[in-house]
């Protein structure tokens, strides 16, 4: 696929992560695309548009994902469909076991572990020196974020997010749907949609 073709979605702060996990795979997106970009906008040396229509572009467009929030990324993959770009992006610094399995458009950030027989949804997030341990699995459009640790065995659903620093005690799992607060320590399963926080994790109540 040629670079000219490449072009990000969503402008803010995982755009950034995202031009430089793509230059350290020497990708260079042709634009940054959002409906708010300010005219003129730049973002470490790259064009900020409202519209891919701006790009005059006549071959296919391939879209790249910079969106943290779960939900809205997952909107956005509906949306765009067939223009996703569809490989596993991962950073040369990131270790990935030869037998774990990364889905379609996920991302690994620079420093992070994949273990043996390991599964990445598709469009997944597992940030910045986040662990994915032996047999741990991260469900589709879900986000690992800077440093947190699934231990072995566990199961993460589908459009959880897991705080920065957490960690997930070895053979647990957690259902759909799922925040786990920063630097939280989560002890037993969750089966319950909603935000947890603390060290054990309780659920918060709102």
């Amino acid at each position: 696929m040629s670079e000219a073709h490449l072009v990000i979605a969503g402008a803010g702060g995982h755009a950034r992560s995202l031009v430089s996990l793509l230059r350290a795979n020497k990708l260079e997106p042709k634009a940054i695309v959002d409906a708010h970009a300010a005219p003129g906008e730049m973002i470490m040396g790259i064009a900020v548009v409202t519209s891919i229509n701006h790009l005059n572009l006549e071959d296919e467009i391939n879209t790249i994902l910079a969106i943290g929030d779960n939900a809205l990324r997952k909107t956005k993959a509906n949306d765009l469909k067939a223009q996703c770009y569809t490989l596993p992006l991962t950073h040369p610094s990131s270790f990935i076991d030869e037998t774990a399995l990364l889905g379609c458009a996920s991302q690994i950030f620079a420093g992070a572990y994949v273990g043996p027989l390991a599964e990445v949804g598709q469009f997944a997030i597992i940030n910045t020196h986040a662990v994915i341990e032996h047999e741990a699995s991260v469900g589709a459009f879900s986000h690992v974020a800077v440093g947190a640790k699934l231990l072995g065995r566990t199961r993460i659903g589908e459009s959880c997010f897991i705080g920065a620093g957490a960690v997930i005690k070895d053979g647990r799992s957690i259902c759909d749907g799922v925040t786990v607060g920063a630097n939280s320590f989560v002890n037993k399963s969750i089966d319950e949609p909603g935000v947890y926080v603390g060290s054990p994790a309780r659920k918060l109540n709102r």
